[in-house]
């Protein structure tokens, strides 16, 4: 049985909705997201699990633990090849998909969390004007590279199949939804994911 420990509005709400795309047999643990945030998760059991005290974190049947969401996502869509959530490496649209899901944590998530940072997250005396403006460019050079690729009308990002690649950077996208407004296809790119029914059951299960 797989074990994740989860916190709502973290990363591992992409491993949570994936398992659920899945159809896997999986146990949560739910670790508060006010609790993550104030470090109270932080106990000399779960360290040893995960040595920086974080989510997401995955528990395989044989005793194997993985964390970073991606790696899970591709290690998930690897071990169970039948569900279809990736491209097997024989199929053309498989580099593609490592490209998608390389870009989502390395290219996507990195302006996205500095806005997150400079807006929300710190006091207002810790801002920085120059990063803040600095990631919103960033991040609106790295938007109209993804509005230009779902421009041809296709579903989904690796074409008519749903892929963990969407769920790795839909889940991004809706860190900051407001900054989708001139974005059409995102927009309905992110609308039909999350319209998705394992979208759903991941929102109420976590």
């Amino acid at each position: 049985m797989l074990k994740l420990y989860h916190a709502p509005l973290s990363r591992s709400a992409r491993v949570l909705w994936l398992l659920e795309e899945m159809g896997l047999e999986y146990t949560l643990e739910t670790i508060p997201f006010r609790d993550l945030l104030a470090g109270k998760h932080r106990t000399p059991e779960y360290l040893a699990l995960h040595p920086l005290g974080l989510v997401p974190l995955l528990e395989i049947d044989d005793g194997t633990r993985l964390f970073e969401s991606g790696a899970i996502c591709a290690w998930l869509t690897d071990r169970y090849p039948e569900r279809g959530l990736a491209p097997l490496s024989s199929e053309a649209a498989r580099p593609s998909w490592q490209q998608w899901m390389y870009f989502s944590a390395a290219t996507l998530e990195p302006p996205a969390w500095t806005i997150i940072r400079h807006t929300r997250m710190l006091p207002e005396d810790k801002r920085n004007a120059l990063a803040l403006a600095s990631a919103k460019r960033r991040y609106g050079e790295v938007l109209a590279v993804l509005e230009a690729e779902m421009a041809d009308g296709r579903e989904w990002l690796l074409g008519e199949a749903f892929s963990s690649a969407d769920i790795m950077l839909v889940l991004t996208l809706q860190w900051s939804p407001a900054f989708l407004a001139d974005f059409s296809n995102l927009k309905a790119w992110c609308a039909r994911a999350m319209a998705r029914p394992a979208y759903r059951r991941a929102r109420h299960a976590g």
